[in-house]
């Protein structure tokens, strides 16, 4: 799914933006990779967006929760915006910083 999203970002994105597919793995007993996705200045590499589908492994307690909500709250205190996809029903949902318009 995070490629189909990359390509149709590709094809929409203006020229000074390219999408990366990039990976974070968990060193842990089922040694799990996930992708997402970011989108950079071709300039000067800075992100401006991260994409992320959420996984089981984000939504259960344990190791997964916890790195991907360090990794969360690090692009949410950065310049740069965060997309979320949650597209699995079970699980603890990530909570919403601040208050909802």
């Amino acid at each position: 799914m995070i490629t189909a999203i990359a390509d149709s970002i590709e094809q929409n994105i203006p020229p000074q933006y390219q999408v990366a597919i990039e990976q974070r793995t968990y060193l842990s007993d089922e040694h799990t990779t996930e992708n997402y996705l970011e989108i950079r200045e071709v300039s000067t590499g800075f992100v401006v967006t991260s994409i992320e589908i959420l996984s089981p492994k984000n939504k259960r307690l344990g190791e997964g929760r916890k790195a991907y909500r360090l990794k969360r709250k690090q692009v949410l205190a950065s310049l740069f915006h965060l997309v979320e996809i949650d597209l699995l029903i079970t699980g603890k949902p990530m909570l919403i910083l601040g208050k909802i318009p």
